[in-house]
């Protein structure tokens, strides 16, 4: 009896320590599961075996020991991989992935959910909404890490497979995802039109955490498009929404932001007291990848309170840290911010190590090309996605042919049954007289003609449902057509929005180009007698770079202005047009000695300006690539149905076939800047010109046997025809 109350006793005892401490729980769970594998160990038995480690992990997973989590799930892995099902393989990989992402691993992380992605793709049966996950967090430690293109192309696919199963949480969860990678990026109007979206969803399905944080970083993309007023608006509002919601990891990004609209207004401060708030609580949270972001815009503060020491403190805190968690994105704002740093303390060598590093990494990171293939990752969903809709519309419809069909076929042997219920009756009422005896099988086939009737009136019913589902799906492909052209109304928009950005930046570039010149200028004036020929070559070759820069902005702008530009057309003499091109053009003419044929050009309608330019960049390219001393060009026209085509031919060194329609890309050379100079934008800007105008261009060559460039431009009828014969011929020499 004694024993048994001692036990009664310690069981209490247990159980109470149990529901005051649930590490304590776990702690036991694993203790259990350590004794159940040890006795399956000797049994051999592999099928329980991947379950007990699974298990094992997840509990050491709610201890925090993630290490000894991804020991667990590694053998259950091991074991899975040589006898169990592929869904337990796919687990294990998932949940080792989220193990090193917890422990800061991304190399690690990609690797295994990569596996895992490869799996459940060869699977036709494979779980979608696991697939959606691992593609969620592939994306964001793509994005962690600085690999944007592939962070797109995996959050469009997550987008795909939620859109596919309608999991609106993980839409709206993705819509926001994309937003923070146009966000590091620096597409600011873009990630704040995925943020919108993504409040808006958000706010429908009462998820707050998600609510808070699309407004928090919509305040964030307008304070790095320097719009503090609003940015603090959106910012404090997040800020509110987390507290009341105590919601501490969104406590501190709102924090974060509320800090640097203050900073940005002056008061450093109390911005000060907000970036410590901030970074106390991803501290607290164990969140690098933010207290990276505190610790720079710290920095950035004590900076403007010349307080040089403590900004390298904390800069260096931050940089360090970028190399514990491997975060290019958060590494290149690091080093611009130390650059800085270092300038403002007087440490010229220090900040151009640094600023080497920062424009390096910047350029592997965030360029043009890796837009072009987020855009291009975008364009494939889209068309995946609609093309899936038109299958799916086609297969529908496909149905409703076969039910017509099926329906007209039983609508014909209705109507033979009834004409033969018809025709019988008409025999037995002939014969009613003579056979008496027949009535009462004739009062049964007057029931069965009556309960045809009934079936007959059923089909028509049916028939009356199909016609209902054919209006139904017009209506439904209606309004995908009308969904297609508001898509390619905003792909316009988009378009036009990026060719004023073009514009804009390489109008605004210039400024600081004019600088350097002139400060460069200024040097060389002041002390030439003071610098050694190092310094004087090195001089000429900033000199020289500057004058390229410049010559790009300006064929850029020309590009730009293509588009951006009202395109005014009246009705212009070409003859006119070339002659002010002869004009400009006279000097080179003059010291290259060249000779140049005009036959009689028609008039037709064009814009003006934009004519000249074509002309001009066609004229002093075959002046340029010349093959003797005399470049010989001959301009000339003839009308060819509803066009004119153009051409202007050229003795020159010539074009090799295989170069011939690559010349007309953007920044496309075939020689070096030591053999000829250029920017290697005029015949793009040609080709601009041309199709925006109607027509098409193209060259035709041979090497060192000349080339001839061809345009066509639509031709205005009501225009005489004497002014497009070609019937004079004018030289210039």
């Amino acid at each position: 009896m004694l024993c048994k109350a001692l036990h009664i006793i310690i069981g209490s005892i247990f159980l109470t320590l149990l529901t005051l401490n649930a590490d304590f729980v776990y702690a036991t769970n694993i203790d259990s599961l350590q004794l159940l594998i040890d006795r399956y160990d000797r049994k051999e038995s592999n099928d329980k075996l991947i379950v007990l480690y699974h298990e094992l992990g997840d509990a050491h997973y709610h201890t925090k020991f993630y290490q000894k989590a991804i020991d667990a799930y590694q053998i259950s892995l091991e074991i899975a991989q040589n006898k169990g099902p592929t869904q337990l393989v796919v687990d294990n990989l998932y949940k080792i992935g989220r193990m090193q992402l917890l422990l800061q691993n991304s190399s690690a992380a990609i690797e295994v959910f990569a596996e895992a992605y490869q799996l459940l793709n060869q699977d036709a049966n494979a779980d979608l909404s696991k697939l959606g996950k691992i593609s969620n967090y592939i994306s964001k430690t793509y994005k962690n890490i600085g690999n944007f293109e592939l962070a797109y192309q995996y959050r469009l696919k997550a987008l795909q497979v939620f859109e596919e199963l309608k999991d609106t949480a993980n839409i709206a969860t993705s819509k926001f995802e994309t937003g923070n990678i146009f966000f590091y990026q620096n597409q600011y109007p873009t990630a704040i039109q995925y943020y919108h979206e993504s409040w808006k969803m958000a706010s429908e399905l009462d998820i707050i955490g998600l609510v808070m944080a699309s407004i928090g970083s919509i305040g964030s993309a307008y304070d790095r498009l320097d719009q503090t007023e609003q940015s603090l608006e959106y910012n404090t509002l997040a800020l509110k929404i987390a507290e009341e919601n105590n919601l501490e990891s969104q406590q501190a990004d709102a924090l974060h932001n509320v800090a640097s609209n203050y900073h940005s207004l002056g008061y450093c401060l109390k911005a000060l007291g907000y970036y410590q708030r901030s970074l106390d609580y991803k501290r607290q949270n164990e969140n690098k990848f933010g207290e990276i972001g505190t610790l720079r815009a710290m920095a950035s503060v004590y900076m403007d309170l010349e307080n040089h020491t403590k900004a390298l403190q904390l800069l260096n805190q931050a940089l360090q840290i970028t190399e514990e968690i491997d975060s290019d994105t958060r590494r290149i704002e690091v080093y611009q911010r130390l650059a800085a740093a270092y300038e403002q303390s007087g440490s010229p060598v220090q900040a151009c190590k640094y600023m080497k590093a920062y424009i390096s990494l910047k350029d592997s990171v965030m360029n043009q090309n890796t837009l072009e293939a987020m855009a291009q990752a975008k364009t494939r969903y889209e068309v995946e996605k609609r093309e899936k809709e038109i299958s799916f519309l086609k297969s529908k419809n496909e149905v409703l042919e076969k039910n017509r069909e099926i329906a007209a076929l039983r609508s014909i042997a209705l109507i033979g049954l009834v004409f033969s219920m018809f025709l019988l009756l008409l025999i037995s009422a002939f014969y009613y007289q003579s056979q008496k005896r027949y009535s009462k099988l004739l009062e049964g086939k007057n029931q069965q003609i009556a309960f045809q009737n009934v079936k007959l009136e059923s089909v028509n019913k049916q028939l009356e449902d199909i016609n209902l589902s054919q209006k139904t799906f017009n209506h439904v492909l209606a309004a995908k057509n009308e969904q297609i052209e508001h898509q390619n109304l905003l792909l316009e928009n988009t378009n036009e929005e990026l060719r004023q950005f073009a514009y804009v930046a390489s109008h605004d570039l210039k400024e600081p180009l004019r600088m350097i010149s002139s400060y460069t200028s200024l040097i060389q004036r002041r002390y030439t007698k003071s610098l050694d020929e190092g310094a004087k070559e090195f001089m000429g070759y900033i000199t020289d770079a500057t004058y390229r820069m410049n010559n790009l902005l300006e064929d850029l702008l020309a590009y730009s202005r293509i588009s951006t530009h009202n395109q005014k057309k009246e009705l212009i003499n070409m003859n006119e047009v070339v002659e002010g091109v002869m004009a400009s053009l006279q000097l080179t003419i003059k010291q290259k000695n060249a000779t140049i044929h005009i036959q009689q050009l028609p008039q037709i309608d064009v814009n003006r300006s934009q004519m000249g330019q074509l002309y001009q960049n066609l004229i002093s390219n075959a002046i340029k690539f010349a093959a003797n001393d005399t470049p010989t060009i001959n301009i000339s026209a003839q009308k060819n149905g509803s066009m004119y085509l153009f051409s202007v031919k050229d003795n020159g060194i010539g074009i090799s076939p295989e170069h011939q329609q690559k010349i007309f890309d953007m920044f496309s050379r075939l020689h070096t800047r030591q053999e000829y100079e250029g920017t290697g934008i005029g015949l793009a800007t040609c080709k601009k010109i041309v199709e925006r105008h109607g027509g098409t261009i193209w060259v035709e060559s041979e090497i060192n046997e000349g080339s001839t460039f061809y345009f066509t431009l639509p031709a205005d009828d009501s225009v005489t025809k004497k002014n497009s014969v070609a019937s004079s011929i004018k030289n210039y020499s």
